[in-house]
């Protein structure tokens, strides 16, 4: 296939008018620019090297964004504009909030700079408090939307923080939900109204909103005999920001004797960590026999024997008898040694009580699993 040139036959008319433009100059973006008001006359002139002034986002008011505007829009006939919008079915109100249905999709949640703080200490999953800086007024109620799977969430949330079992105990016989969609489709939206919309409701909800500063942020890096690479200050910093809403409800929760412990101080199932020390312990005890002529009996007892001697660092024998949870989270933050298995013991807890419903928030999932910059030579 040959390419061609194409031809196009203009009218007389037509071209005897476009020639009569002036294409002399040729065209930049600077045509563009705003002409610059010249200097009165008998004004000094302001040092050029004079440093600008810095004008914080916090500091801009309404009226400061006003003056901007041209001059034909500061009449008194469009002070309107400013002023709220009216329109109540659009919004609802505090005293509905916590009853959301599918009658109320694509109306508005209407919430207060406080209720966001004290609803979302851990911070907004996705760009929610970027987005409130650039608002001007820093009083003005937040309008967040409700969506149809906001709504979808809610009403079997609603069912499963009631059901029980065959025992008649409280139980919720649901792995979790995951929201799947393009950047920019709500989905940082819908798990934010969940969150507080749980918190409401009596749920204990783990909020993590940015759970891929762990891979990208520097901290000290240490690897254990499981090959699990163990940050005690994330670790620190993950309880410190679950425990800002959730103290009083780990103080509730009663400790499990059965399960505490069966964690190792890199987070994995003590039994696993164990397992590692099985091949040196038979390698030792094959040597005796050999040395020795043990028969196999005393094998057995010697590795057995051994078995009992191998002693893993663990936080049992430090704070051998917690009373509840939350006891367990304070010392993660007082230890950094042991945060690591502080959150794995705390979430162990959290899957055998029934004192609360638990709600898991993790916002950005695919950052959890990054892919690994490798070169192959």
């Amino acid at each position: 296939m040959t390419l061609r040139a194409l031809r196009v036959t203009l009218p007389w008319t037509f071209r005897r008018r476009f020639a009569a433009l002036p294409f002399r100059r040729p065209w930049s973006p600077r045509h563009l620019d705003l002409p610059r008001p010249l200097p009165k006359v008998g004004a000094e002139v302001e040092d050029k090297d004079e440093e600008e002034q810095v004008v914080r986002i916090s500091e801009i008011t309404p009226n400061q964004v006003r003056e901007l505007l041209p001059p034909v829009l500061r009449g008194p006939g469009v002070q309107d504009l400013f002023a709220e919008v009216k329109r109540p079915h659009l919004w609802l109100q505090h005293d509905d909030q916590d009853f959301l249905g599918l009658q109320d999709v694509g109306r508005f949640v209407k919430l207060t700079r406080e209720d966001l703080l004290e609803q979302l200490p851990e911070g907004g999953c996705g760009e929610l408090f970027r987005d409130l800086t650039l608002i001007p007024s820093r009083t003005r109620d937040v309008g967040l939307m409700v969506r149809k799977v906001t709504a979808e969430l809610i009403e079997q949330l609603a069912e499963l923080q009631e059901h029980t079992d065959s025992r008649n105990r409280k139980c919720i016989p649901k792995a979790g939900f995951l929201l799947d969609g393009h950047k920019g489709t709500g989905k940082s939206q819908v798990l934010n109204l969940l969150a507080m919309w749980a918190r409401k409701n009596g749920w204990l909800v783990v909020l993590e909103p940015c759970p891929g500063r762990y891979s990208r942020e520097i901290a000290e890096i240490k690897r254990s005999n499981n090959g699990v690479y163990i940050q005690s200050e994330f670790a620190q910093q993950f309880l410190e920001a679950m425990s800002l809403a959730n103290r009083l409800m780990l103080e509730e929760i009663p400790l499990d004797r059965r399960s505490y412990g069966s964690r190792s101080i890199d987070g994995e199932d003590l039994k696993v960590t164990r397992r590692l020390y099985e091949p040196l312990i038979q390698k030792t005890v094959d040597t005796e026999v050999e040395a020795e002529g043990l028969g196999g009996v005393e094998e057995l007892k010697r590795i057995a024997s051994y078995r009992r001697q191998v002693r893993i660092p663990s936080m049992v024998d430090v704070m051998p008898d917690p009373q509840n949870v939350w006891e367990i989270v304070e010392f993660g933050l007082e230890n950094p040694e042991y945060a690591v298995q502080a959150v794995a013991e705390t979430f162990v807890q959290l899957q055998r009580q029934r004192t609360h419903p638990v709600l898991v928030v993790v916002d950005a999932w695919n950052e959890c699993f990054p892919v690994s910059d490798a070169w192959v030579m």
